[in-house]
């Protein structure tokens, strides 16, 4: 590769082991479009973006531009539903499975965000938790507290993280937590028109916005109807929507249980027909049925698939055989805090092993998990043409990764080199064992928005 092939204004180079997955492809051809450079470069250029990604080249490099040097860099995790107000209550003990969790752990937490200086300290530890995963783009399921969502989008903002977020929307449940349906839409609306960007800005913007319910129990079928009328309105706006899916089927009293009948629905999605789009993330969706999934399919939604949460919580397990064979777009999503791990790379981890151990067992190739932690994940949010890869054009969303930081690692993927020449073995290696203490660097848009302090 010559120096006639990258642009003349790059400024800088990140260099270490190279690993993605390139092009638009799906989960189902992940493997096929494995790129795995030992011994490579990523150039970017002043605007943040991706100039060329391939071998060592020091000819190609302008005089000038910073160089950065790294064992591995990966494209930035993507994290498609991760909870902002439950920040502090992972590893929760005593909440039970879903239903009881929320009343006994969840609702208490959440509600304290109500005090603007807990909401503000919190929206920077958060922020700061992000980074430090190497997670470059999250999907957020926000506050019910204005002033606690004002903490958040500045925080994001001055990290400069790229994210999605709305409030969590809620008419039924705890006083503390709940509005009326007409004060939630009133709080959505203004959200929207202070936080996601006018049409012509919208390709530029880190931050946009979410219409966010927070699952079909949080309404009755009035609320949920002018929910969906105003998300009508807001789909010309290109605002995304998520919402919880199918997570805990418990016979009798569970959540699919209660959603079936309280509305009267034969399937669980029946509830939500008028919100499914391409912009529509659907967080677990693990007890849908084969038609479920084919509607999310058709529809263009995507699935964020919670592995370490679904655990937590004994929701069971997502058949992801028969997802992918349905060709359901699907990304990790960490959903802090039944997840217990602030970590896509420990999200991977979690699906390997899960769904290599369940009753119709999918062995999931290591582009296939990158592929979740990454370019999946910005297909779920539709920003797949900026980011997801290090694909010449693409925004500049890296994570280095040095598994020095780890010594453990360090000595399995020292050994694992000794002994093969396989990118799948090191890459398997590599995120099995991959966390926040590994993470050197988190870069967004080119700009360093985490580096871990020097050892």
């Amino acid at each position: 590769m010559g120096a006639d092939n990258y642009n003349q204004d790059v400024s800088q180079v990140f260099r270490g082991h190279v690993f993605h997955v390139a092009g638009s492809t799906g989960l189902e051809d992940a493997k096929e479009s494995l790129v795995a450079i030992p011994n490579g470069q990523v150039l970017v250029n002043e605007a943040g973006r991706i100039t060329a990604c391939g071998p060592r080249d020091d000819a190609a490099i302008p005089a000038g531009a910073s160089i950065v040097e790294a064992p591995f860099v990966l494209p930035g995790l993507i994290d498609t539903h991760v909870h902002f107000p439950q920040l502090y209550a992972m590893d929760r003990y005593g909440g039970g499975q879903l239903l009881e969790w929320l009343d006994r752990c969840i609702f208490p937490a959440e509600a304290r965000l109500a005090d603007p200086a807990y909401g503000a300290v919190a929206a920077a530890d958060f922020t700061d938790a992000l980074a430090r995963a190497g997670t470059t783009c999250a999907l957020v399921f926000g506050s019910q507290f204005p002033v606690a969502q004002e903490a958040l989008f500045h925080a994001l903002s001055a990290r400069g993280l790229r994210a999605i977020v709305g409030r969590t929307s809620m008419v039924l449940g705890p006083e503390a937590l709940t509005t009326s349906i007409a004060e939630n839409l009133r709080q959505c609306r203004d959200e929207i028109d202070r936080w996601h960007p006018a049409p012509d800005d919208l390709e530029e913007s880190l931050l946009r916005a979410a219409l966010i319910p927070r699952f079909a129990l949080s309404f009755d079928q009035d609320g949920l109807r002018a929910f969906g009328e105003l998300w009508e309105e807001m789909r010309e706006r290109n605002v995304h929507f998520s919402t919880h899916l199918s997570e805990n089927a418990r016979p009798g009293d569970g959540e699919v249980a209660q959603v079936l009948a309280t509305f009267g629905v034969e399937a669980y999605l029946d509830v939500y027909a008028s919100f499914l789009s391409e912009r529509s993330v659907f967080a677990h969706a693990v007890h849908c049925t084969d038609a479920e999934y084919t509607r999310l399919a058709a529809a263009g939604c995507g699935i964020a698939h919670c592995p370490t949460s679904q655990l937590f919580l004994g929701s069971g397990t997502m058949p992801m055989r028969r997802v992918r064979d349905h060709g359901v777009r699907m990304g990790l999503g960490t959903d802090w805090g039944a997840g217990d791990d602030d970590s896509i790379a420990q999200v991977a981890n979690a699906s390997a092993k899960v769904h290599g151990g369940a009753d119709h067992p999918t062995s999931l190739h290591p582009a296939e998990l990158l592929h979740l932690a990454t370019l999946g994940g910005a297909r779920v949010l539709r920003l797949d043409h900026r980011i997801g890869n290090l694909d010449a054009g693409k925004d500049a969303d890296l994570v280095l990764v040095d598994p020095g930081r780890h010594p453990p690692l360090a000595r399995r993927l020292s050994r694992i080199g000794a002994e093969t020449t396989d990118d799948a073995s090191v890459l398997f290696a590599l995120l099995m064992g991959m966390g926040r203490d590994t993470i050197a660097r988190t870069v967004v848009r080119g700009r360093t928005v985490y580096e871990a302090d020097t050892r």
